[in-house]
């Protein structure tokens, strides 16, 4: 029996069906917008299969490549260099086999053998690291004992040469050891016997103008302060029975001292008022020093060492300078303190920066301030409480003023003023050595190198005549009125000029 076919027309919707087949579910009239989005769809679904492929084969760098030079991204695109790669190439390649990760998130091709990348897909050749670190690795285990036996051998060599070497440069190997002192004792804290000899070169000191000023005032420390020490000993009163015995001593040697106070007295009503006038004192008397006798104190018990202060930078005060460094010296040899800083001798900028301490700023003379030790230690200011210990102080004050006067006090003066405009001053020098005769006086003994002259803050290029011991100086023409002029030097002794600062009047 033939099959029974039921034609219908097509543009009555029917379709051919043949006797015992299953009726086709008939999908409804779409409209032609449906309709295209259904295609669009399936474009959308072809073109990822499409740029999965295209991965696989030419790798994901090459791809955003093309995909970039193509146009704008579209819906389904990969996103831009270093996300993974589709889901198709990630199932067609599963972890462990197939293109290297680090390769896909580099923008590479895909790894081919031996560790290389596909030349196919990216052009460029690059072996595989890991596999190289793999194999330093695993030689470095192997040679790791005998790399240790090399390295200890060699250190053992190094030794034994380093002590071989050191005994025989040591020259004292040939002698027996110094005797160790007995455990706790201490012989430098061993004071010398309550003896305070002048020494001869103590004579240098003569007609030497010194202002003494012992710091602080009793009436103006309250109770508990800083100026006092843990059992009520009030800095005032050591600082005046110091500055009474150094006076003592400089006048034994026809020195021309003056002290700021002799009993505990105000001079000022206000604290800055009492320090202008102490200082105004070395001023008016135009002092070759003016000394600042003061002791430390500290909220911590502990510190107890010397400090000895200058005004500013070591060049604005040269002159206080050089007498610090022998104040400083004494202090150490007189008192012996177990405990020292590693540089004692400070700018007082260092505990007032950019201001210093007013008796040192207001100063126009060489002016130091000594900080011999601490009264906040009980020990010392049980030390303190002796008179033979405050004796002891002001002898090695005295002992670095005389060293300091025996190294020469140099000076200047004027000797030729200015005719006019762009006239040319004269200035005598006096090294502080010549006038004392003996061997060699008549030679001058200055540092020519050291020797510089500031005409109101400006510096110039000075004349020297050494033989007559004088400078000149040209003044520039348009200069008309009072000027300051600033020369400095040092002798061999390190001493700057004491008053380096001189009044010029030029003619109109």
């Amino acid at each position: 029996m033939q099959p029974v076919q039921l034609l219908q027309r097509r543009d009555s919707g029917a379709r051919v069906q043949e006797p015992g087949a299953r009726p086709a579910r008939r999908r409804p009239d779409l409209g032609r917008r449906h309709q295209h989005r259904r295609l669009h769809a399936a474009r959308r679904r072809t073109g990822a299969h499409a740029r999965a492929r295209l991965v696989h084969a030419a790798g994901w760098r090459r791809h955003g490549e093309q995909r970039r030079a193509a146009g704008p991204a579209r819906a389904g695109n990969p996103g831009r260099r270093g996300r993974r790669p589709p889901a198709a190439a990630r199932r067609r390649h599963p972890r462990g086999a197939g293109p290297d990760r680090r390769g896909w998130r580099a923008g590479g091709g895909i790894a081919g053998p031996r560790g290389r990348r596909s030349r196919r897909s990216s052009g460029v050749a690059r072996r595989d690291w890991g596999f190289v670190w793999w194999l330093v690795r695993r030689w470095l285990r192997t040679a790791r004992p005998y790399l240790l036996g090399a390295l200890a051998g060699g250190l053992l060599v190094w030794v034994g040469l380093t002590v071989r070497s050191g005994r025989e440069a040591d020259p004292t190997r040939h002698y027996p050891p110094a005797a160790k002192s007995p455990p706790g004792s201490d012989p430098w804290r061993a004071l010398p016997p309550p003896e305070f000899p002048l020494p001869p070169f103590a004579r240098h000191l003569r007609d030497v103008k010194i202002v003494v000023d012992p710091g602080h005032v009793g009436q103006r420390d309250p109770g508990g302060s800083w100026r006092r020490g843990p059992t009520g000993l009030r800095e005032a009163e050591v600082n005046l029975r110091v500055a009474l015995f150094l006076r003592d001593f400089l006048q034994a040697v026809g020195a021309d001292v003056l002290l700021t106070r002799d009993r505990d007295r105000e001079l000022g009503l206000s604290d800055a008022a009492d320090l202008s006038a102490r200082v105004q004192i070395a001023n008016e008397r135009r002092a070759d020093l003016f000394l600042s006798i003061h002791h430390n104190g500290s909220n911590d018990p502990r510190p107890n060492y010397t400090v000895v202060f200058y005004h500013g930078s070591p060049d604005d005060s040269a002159a206080s300078l050089s007498a610090a460094r022998h104040l400083l010296t004494g202090l150490n040899d007189t008192l012996r303190l177990d405990s020292h800083l590693e540089c004692a001798l400070l700018s007082d900028f260092a505990t007032h920066d950019g201001n210093g301490y007013r008796v040192l700023r207001e100063a126009r003379v060489p002016a130091v301030l000594t900080e011999a030790s601490f009264h906040s230690n009980p020990e010392e200011e049980a030390r303190l409480r002796d008179p033979v210990y405050n004796r002891r102080e002001a002898y090695g004050l005295f002992l670095g003023l005389a060293r300091w006067a025996a190294g020469g006090l140099p000076r200047i003066a004027l000797s030729a003023l200015p005719t006019g405009p762009g006239g040319e001053v004269v200035i005598s020098f006096d090294d502080g050595l010549g006038g004392r005769g003996g061997w060699d006086a008549a030679r001058p003994k200055i540092l020519v190198d050291t020797l510089t002259v500031r005409l109101n803050g400006q510096w110039l290029q000075p004349g020297v005549d050494l033989p007559k011991r004088q400078i000149r100086v040209r003044l520039p023409r348009e200069l008309r009125g009072p000027a300051k002029v600033r020369v400095d030097f040092a002798n061999v002794f390190g001493n700057h000029v004491l008053h380096p600062e001189l009044t010029v009047n030029v003619p109109r």
